[in-house]
């Protein structure tokens, strides 16, 4: 008996390799994160081809977090927000701005554009 292939896709972020991490924490930015971002969605785009998915994506090398590409194509949010502050019970905390709507939004952008791009200029499948 042949065992059925187990259908797997990506959804979401995949694991930043250590130089993509390190130059997002030190405040990288313009040209110089694009291209270590490049990097690592070609090494991500690989790793996929390898594993043999059907459909690849960029593993959200680009995304610092999750809402960060709809912020660069909408217009009417107040980006830095609100700070959420969380407290570990060995009392370290973490911070980060939470966007609010303070206009009317209206697209600027395509995500298709800011996302999609590189992965379709590189990869030959979905």
């Amino acid at each position: 008996m042949t065992a059925e292939p187990i259908r797997a896709e990506t959804v979401g972020s995949l694991l930043r390799p250590p130089e993509l991490r390190d130059a997002m924490a030190a405040g990288v930015a313009g040209a110089t994160l694009r291209e270590i971002q490049d990097a690592a969605v070609l090494e991500v785009l690989e790793l996929q081809r390898e594993v043999g998915l059907p459909v690849v994506g960029d593993g959200e090398m680009r995304r610092r977090i999750w809402h960060g590409p709809v912020l660069e194509v909408t217009d009417g949010f107040d980006p830095e927000g609100f700070t959420r502050t969380w407290t570990a019970p060995d009392g370290r905390t973490a911070s980060h701005h939470s966007p609010v709507v303070d206009a009317r939004l209206s697209e600027r952008g395509s995500l298709v554009d800011v996302e999609a791009g590189s992965v379709l200029a590189h990869a030959e499948r979905p």
